[in-house]
């Protein structure tokens, strides 16, 4: 919990902006939505809706989860995802950059990506690189599929505290891991704070 509260605050932190931006565009699309006039007309709004789409394969973690519960402690289905996890990181490295506009990436690209971070589920993929892979395919922008491939983690860091809320509840802490969780927390932070400002 420690450790995912540290990455989740600088993932904030790092994208305060772009997180203040998309509050306000999502309230603005939602006024829209009251009057029946709902079309994504800035670039603003068109990108938050990539993210979005982005984001919404990712509820399915909460049953995948327990789906690929099976594979935690196969080392061989666990060498191949590694395998394959890294083919997709080189092949990422390789795709013709295309940096389409805004309103040329299609919603249905933004899915395409979220289904990719859910290989994140599977130990040894990384479903960062899955983002990163799918979003360079569908002709994001580098820079801007970096930063989803951030903002994307923000909804499965939520997960994973409230999930593991009710069993820490049932935990006494002493002293010596009081001030443990509170090194977990810093460490989480400036491991995740560095990573993301290298993006």
């Amino acid at each position: 919990i420690f450790a995912n509260l540290g990455v989740l605050a600088a993932i904030i932190v790092t994208f305060k902006e772009e997180l203040n931006t998309y509050l306000k565009t999502l309230v603005c699309l939602f006024k829209k939505l009251f009057k029946k006039a709902f079309k994504a007309e800035t670039d603003a709004e068109k990108e938050f809706l990539h993210l979005l789409c982005m984001s919404a394969p990712v509820i399915l973690w909460l049953i995948l989860k327990y789906v690929f519960d099976f594979i935690y402690g196969n080392g061989l289905i666990m060498a191949i995802a590694f395998v394959l996890s890294g083919i997709f990181l080189i092949s990422a490295d390789r795709i013709k950059r295309r940096e389409l506009s805004a309103e040329s990436v299609r919603i249905s690209d933004g899915v395409l990506v979220g289904v990719f971070r859910l290989m994140g589920f599977i130990p040894g993929m990384s479903g960062t690189g899955g983002v990163i892979f799918a979003g360079l395919l569908s002709g994001f922008s580098e820079k801007l599929i970096h930063r989803f491939a951030m903002l994307i983690c923000l909804p499965v860091l939520l997960g994973e505290i409230i999930l593991n809320i009710p069993s820490a509840m049932n935990v006494s802490l002493g002293i010596s891991d009081a001030i443990g969780c509170v090194f977990t927390l810093a460490f989480g932070f400036m491991a995740a704070y560095h990573l993301v400002g290298a993006v």
